[in-house]
């Protein structure tokens, strides 16, 4: 007599787990209705379980939103700054420095674009908040950073307030490719924006 089977048991997600999959669930929701317009039942309903679990692991769906949108969105920015920090070493800055700089800007602004223009746009105060105590930090960080790597460069002293000026047209130009749906070409746009670096004075692009 051939011996019974027994189907396996399904595998239960340990809490971490279940953790993890509410918050990337949650992300797809916020993503698609914004702050004010998703629901804890539309994330329930995406990770396939019932409000009571939800409430099980978040006590609100603010704090939902932390989690699965500020601290990710804050983390990734936090890293970009990191990397776009311009090198120095003995001769001082390079012209490729900013260039490579400029161009992972240009990348990682594409890729966060999403989340950085919910939380900038979706609701105001949030918007406001994260802006005032989490990006502007970083822009303030990139600027000290800026002014010490660039003094005494021997090619032309940069004012670096022109970062801003570049990082805003490097979001504007990641909003374009997102709702157009084009595909950028990140290393000519970085080419230009290099140029417009490089040849900056306080009356204008230089001749």
């Amino acid at each position: 007599m051939a011996p019974t089977r027994t189907a396996p048991r399904e595998s239960r997600l340990t809490g971490a787990e279940r953790r993890a999959q509410l918050i990337e669930a949650a992300r797809r929701v916020f993503l698609r209705h914004g702050l004010g317009g998703a629901r804890t039942r539309h994330i329930a309903e995406e990770a396939g379980v019932n409000e009571a679990l939800l409430y099980h692991h978040f006590p609100s769906k603010e704090a939902i939103f932390e989690v699965a949108v500020l601290e990710p969105l804050h983390e990734m920015m936090t890293d970009l700054f990191a990397a776009s920090t311009i090198a120095v070493n003995g001769e001082g800055v390079q012209e490729s420095e900013v260039r490579r700089t400029i161009l992972q800007l240009v990348q990682a602004m594409n890729e966060i674009l999403p989340l950085l223009g919910m939380v900038l746009f979706a609701d105001e105060e949030t918007g406001r908040r994260f802006y005032r105590d989490k990006y502007y930090p970083l822009l303030r960080q990139g600027y000290v950073a800026g002014t010490k790597a660039m003094a005494g460069w021997a090619r032309r002293p940069i004012d670096p307030s022109v970062a801003t000026a570049v990082h805003g047209m490097c979001f504007v130009a990641a909003m374009d490719r997102h709702f157009r749906g084009v595909e950028p070409d990140e290393q000519h746009m970085a080419d230009v924006l290099t140029d417009l670096v490089l040849n900056w004075t306080p009356g204008g692009v230089s001749s």
